[in-house]
């Protein structure tokens, strides 16, 4: 089987780093100015302005991350998929494991679920926030692997024939 890379998409982890600051700034502008409201409190546009900046540095400091990653951010090959596009990933999982792919969509972010055998399994590879994330997406999807195409190279149709076409094809033939 021929091996696959898909590289990360510079440009949309880019605007990902960008889009960060702005969420940062306008935190950052919440708490500093006096926003004199009859609709919400001081409190909570006190609590909204740190959430912000929580969150989105964050968020700003995994883009900037994979912004400058070196390695692929996809690749399937004939051992399973290593997926490096974003922060909680970088391990194979194995076409061994894998018993099926599906959609989740939240609004129009789509994701490919890896469903596997063994959730626990690859939780035990994954340590600190990424485990806890795993856990989270255990809850939410029923399996902690997901593949977020939004910082690769490749429309979400494409990668999700293309998974599908490669664990079809290693299904037949073992």
């Amino acid at each position: 089987m021929e091996k696959i890379e898909i590289p990360l998409h510079k440009g949309k982890i880019t605007l990902m780093v960008l889009g960060s600051l702005l969420f940062i700034g306008l935190g950052y502008f919440l708490l500093t100015e006096d926003l004199g409201s009859y609709r919400y409190s001081k409190e909570v546009i006190n609590l909204v302005g740190t959430l912000c900046i929580l969150l989105f540095t964050l968020a700003f400091a995994m883009s900037l991350y994979k912004l400058f990653d070196k390695n692929r951010g996809l690749t399937i090959d004939d051992k399973g998929i290593i997926d490096n596009s974003t922060f909680t990933s970088g391990f194979l999982i194995t076409w061994e494991d894998i018993m099926d792919v599906s959609l989740y969509q939240v609004k129009s972010t789509k994701l490919l679920l890896i469903h596997v055998s063994d959730n626990e399994r690859y939780l035990e590879q994954m340590k600190g926030l990424k485990k806890m994330l795993g856990k989270q997406n255990i809850k939410l999807t029923g399996t902690p692997l997901s593949i977020n195409p939004n910082s690769l190279d490749i429309k979400f149709d494409e990668l999700n024939k293309l998974v599908s076409e490669r664990l079809e094809y290693y299904n037949k033939t073992t």
